[in-house]
């Protein structure tokens, strides 16, 4: 069940990644593609090594000697990229130090830069140092798949403290954004505006939400993750680049059973929470759902399933009971509330023209 669900939310999650990249929003588009990659890897992961008959295992290899890279560092990346949008947000509501900043070919150039740097900086070190700290080829664990066999020593703590430093930053700009909020209410659409932001009140207000979802389950989760680990490397030695790359020991490779390492098939958890999210987000609305069906078109479904090949508009006339479908779904637009409170001094024209929103 769980390897379906997270299926689901791989194919789920194309549009959000579509929807970011098409409004040429870097932060959010990787933050999204990196949660795809990683609900990949936990997708195959599962199939592979779905049970507790280690004898009847395949030995992972190549495809574990990738994977053990690379973790870490895409775990970092979520964590960094999520950061930076948000940080982006603070700025977009920070009137009082970008008054009317509208961007140049030049700002944009430099900002672009420096979102790579911010996002992908850190993680890049990350991918030149793992094999620094690696003390065994890798191990196998039940329904995780691959992971890491990593030496206890004081580097390792440097190399894999970094999603926790930026679920800390990306708590710093989330208060930030609120603060700015709070002194700006009333006055939202405004206030974007005078800053030069491109984000209309309604965008702005669901890439917030989102990231202030995330970083909700990302900080604890990091946090207890990075404890559990160094809780678990306690007592710490000195470091010894021979003791940890011994050529005996290298080419061992462990095999762990859910019962032996209960707690460590949780770990893939938090993605597909987030992936459900981000889903949750940007994948349920009449756009997305448009997006999906021609997808699913492309993919030769409509062979299968001949309803897909009918247009929205269609479909639309086939329905029935969309006005009082309409009336009860507004009662759960959450986005559309937050907006209302900090920008209630838009008129009920513009936001039904935000409604349908893509990003």
């Amino acid at each position: 069940m769980v390897t379906v669900f997270t299926g689901v939310l791989i194919f789920g999650n194309t549009v959000p990644f579509y929807s970011l990249y098409s409004a040429k929003q870097l932060p959010g588009a990787t933050m999204i593609a990196v949660l795809i990659i990683v609900l990949c890897l936990n997708f195959i992961n599962a199939i592979i090594w779905s049970n507790n008959h280690i004898a009847s295992w395949w030995n992972g290899h190549i495809l574990c000697d990738i994977e053990v890279s690379i973790k870490q560092v895409l775990s970092t990346m979520v964590a960094s990229s999520t950061a930076c949008m948000t940080g982006n947000l603070a700025k977009a509501v920070d009137v009082e130090n970008n008054p009317m900043m509208f961007e140049s070919s030049a700002m944009r150039r430099r900002r672009i830069v420096f979102e790579l740097i911010f996002i992908f900086g850190i993680p890049f070190i990350q991918l030149c140092t793992h094999y620094v700290v690696q003390s065994g080829r890798y191990a196998i664990v039940a329904v995780y798949g691959c992971t890491d066999v990593i030496d206890r020593s004081w580097p390792t703590l440097v190399i894999f403290i970094w999603p926790l430093v930026f679920s800390i930053i990306n708590c710093y700009y989330a208060v930030l954004v609120i603060i700015r909020l709070q002194r700006h209410r009333g006055n939202l659409s405004t206030t974007l505006s005078s800053s030069g932001s491109s984000f209309t009140a309604r965008r702005f207000m669901k890439l917030f939400v989102l990231c202030l979802l995330f970083f909700t389950l990302q900080l604890p989760a990091t946090a207890m993750f990075f404890f559990f680990n160094l809780n678990n490397s306690l007592p710490m030695h000195s470091y010894s680049w021979s003791q940890v790359h011994d050529p005996k020991l290298w080419p061992y490779i462990m095999y762990f059973t859910s019962e032996q390492v209960p707690t460590q098939q949780y770990y893939g958890w938090p993605v597909v929470i987030m992936g459900l999210t981000s889903f949750a987000f940007y994948g349920c609305n009449v756009e997305a759902t448009e997006r999906y069906r021609l997808l699913l078109v492309k993919c030769g479904v409509g062979r299968i399933w001949p309803a897909v090949l009918a247009p929205r508009e269609r479909r639309r006339r086939r329905g029935s009971g969309n006005e009082s479908r309409a009336s009860w779904t507004s009662h759960l637009d959450v986005i559309g509330k937050t907006v209302k409170y900090f920008d209630n001094k838009r008129k009920h024209s513009h936001a039904s023209t935000e409604e349908h929103e893509n990003v």
